[in-house]
């Protein structure tokens, strides 16, 4: 749905297809998107999984520390991830 990232640049979780999973590497982005997403318990080493997309493509659920979580795709995008 979303493609490879350019080479070099960071994967971030709006990068993952249905049934990924990754690991929180940072939050990157403006102060009050990463203090919500911190609020939401997506911090560095958590464990995420895509769960699906809104037909639209947006929103997107994931699942994080047991539940289930919809973020939109800019939101998505300043959380960096490692598989």
């Amino acid at each position: 749905m979303t493609g490879e990232p350019p080479a070099g640049a960071a994967r971030t979780l709006a990068d993952l297809e249905v049934g990924q999973c990754a690991r929180v590497e940072a939050l990157d982005g403006p102060s009050v998107i990463v203090q919500r997403l911190l609020e939401m318990g997506i911090t560095k080493g958590a464990e995420v999984s895509v769960v699906r997309f809104a037909p639209l493509g947006d929103p997107m659920e994931v699942k994080v520390r047991g539940y289930l979580l919809s973020l939109r795709r800019a939101d998505a995008r300043a959380i960096r991830i490692g598989i």
